[in-house]
């Protein structure tokens, strides 16, 4: 075999440099949004002079699974929000389907407090941070324990590919149906979809740092004061999610959530 030339030994030289650099894009990219956020375009709300302020202070559309029994779904044009879509509170509009790109997810427990009876009750719920990744529109969804299933699927998924971070991947979310004994209801299906380029990536990356802390604030606030029903019959982990209770007991509607 001949030699290579000094042209050939720079070509392949220049093709290992830029397959390193490639590679190490991702580390550096994120490494500045942690260590050093001003550095990076977009901190704060994007404005000079508002460099060091806290974007979670901006209040995020909140957006909830509609049931079959939910009311309060009224959309723009005055018709109700199908059952099983995704309706958000700011434009009052629904989607059935959703390409997004989920900044955090958490699973806590709110607790409220019955107003005739003063008792305080906990249940457990699913604070997803997400982001429609062609406008950057942030949002909060919140879900009942009876999507739980569907996002542990998901969690494995991510873990299947060895993602380094959810927001790595664009998601499809739509929901599917359930019936049983307790009642009609639907749940989150959540299903992972194209990994991102680096650039949108990086943008991820930097509205995940910006707006994390948003997701604490459905558990760390003050108990809320409601008033509970009858469960209807239902049991813990049965109906989650009717008419804007959780197993029987109200919840405030979407704006009066402040997370």
């Amino acid at each position: 075999m001949s030699e290579l030339t000094q042209k050939e030994k720079k070509e392949i030289d220049d093709s290992m440099k830029e397959t390193e650099n490639t590679a190490q894009v991702k580390e550096d990219a994120l490494a500045n949004v942690e260590v050093n956020k001003l550095s990076v375009p977009g901190s704060g709300f994007g404005i000079q002079g508002l460099e060091e302020a806290d974007p979670a202070t901006i209040p995020l559309p909140f957006v909830r699974l509609v049931q079959p029994s939910s009311k309060n779904v009224l959309l723009a044009d005055g018709n109700e929000a199908p059952a099983g879509s995704y309706l958000f509170d700011d434009t009052s509009s629904a989607f059935e389907e959703l390409e997004i790109v989920i900044l955090k997810g958490k699973h806590g427990q709110k607790t409220f407090i019955d107003k005739k009876t003063g008792d305080e009750t906990t249940k457990k719920v699913l604070a997803i941070l997400g982001v429609l990744p062609d406008t950057e529109k942030v949002f909060l969804l919140q879900l009942s324990v009876m999507s739980y299933a569907p996002f542990g699927k998901y969690m494995a998924q991510l873990k299947e590919k060895k993602a380094e971070a959810t927001f790595q991947y664009k998601v499809k979310l739509n929901s599917r149906y359930q019936e049983n004994d307790y009642g009609k209801f639907y749940v989150a299906n959540i299903e992972i979809g194209e990994e991102l380029p680096e650039d949108q990536y990086v943008r991820m990356a930097e509205l995940f740092e910006q707006y994390q802390s948003v997701v604490n604030k459905a558990f760390d606030e003050k108990p809320q004061k409601i008033e509970a029903e009858p469960a209807d019959n239902a049991e813990e982990g049965e109906i989650v999610e009717d008419n804007g209770k959780i197993n029987g007991t109200n919840i405030p509607v979407a704006e009066d959530i402040p997370f």
